[in-house]
């Protein structure tokens, strides 16, 4: 049985699911056999010409490739957040999660910012969720105000995220680790030194408190 018969036979049961991005317009075709898919991961399989390319040496003929490349990686991403949105719509909001990476994290293969927010804004905002991690990443990092982390244990920062989605940014605009309140494994890669300046701040001020004999304002997690 090919992979293409194997898909078709058991579509109704798959609850999870990566996709070659080039290959999104067979998938796209299924939609309404999707119905229990709760979460959709998409890959960059076909790596664009300019990451071996020197563009200053570029000839012609491969810049008319690399275009012709270019112009169907968006028709592929366009067609991808049809297709989220799609199966939104069908099957009353089944899937819960979209996430798009590059399958080579050490290039710069990177889902483009617009099309992340795209998908982003597809789903609603995170119901306390418990883990932050590929799957629902960039989800989280278009409504990190909106959302009640108070719940979240686990921090597990994706590769291949758009320079926006990358942790240090996200924290430049909107501070959120103190508001982890349950947070009790977290995985970074190097950050600023004074990344947790805040719980040091908060321990300071709840001895400070106690020693003058006052209730403490913040109460330590």
């Amino acid at each position: 049985m090919d992979s293409r018969t194997a898909l078709c036979s058991n579509v109704e049961r798959i609850k999870s699911l990566t996709i070659p991005l080039s290959d999104i317009g067979r998938y796209s075709s299924l939609v309404d056999r999707f119905e229990a898919l709760t979460n959709v991961t998409f890959q960059l399989d076909r790596q664009l010409s300019e990451e071996d390319a020197d563009m200053d040496e570029i000839t012609a003929e491969e810049l008319t490739v690399l275009n012709q490349q270019r112009d169907e990686r968006k028709q592929h991403l366009d067609q991808m957040v049809l297709f989220v949105q799609e199966l939104r719509q069908r099957h009353k909001n089944v899937l819960q999660t979209a996430a798009c990476y590059g399958l080579y994290p050490l290039s710069n293969e990177k889902c483009p910012e617009e099309h992340q927010n795209q998908l982003a804004r597809l789903f609603p905002v995170l119901v306390n969720p418990q883990y932050l991690y590929d799957s629902n990443w960039a989800h989280f990092a278009t409504k990190i105000e909106e959302t009640d982390l108070s719940t979240v244990k686990m921090i597990v920062l994706p590769m291949g995220q758009s320079d926006a989605f990358t942790l240090p940014r996200l924290l430049e605009q909107f501070p959120f680790l103190h508001r982890c309140r349950s947070l009790e494994r977290i995985h970074l890669t190097s950050l600023r030194d004074d990344v947790f300046q805040w719980a040091v701040d908060e321990r300071r001020q709840y001895d400070a408190d106690i020693a003058a004999g006052c209730s403490p304002q913040q109460v330590l997690s």
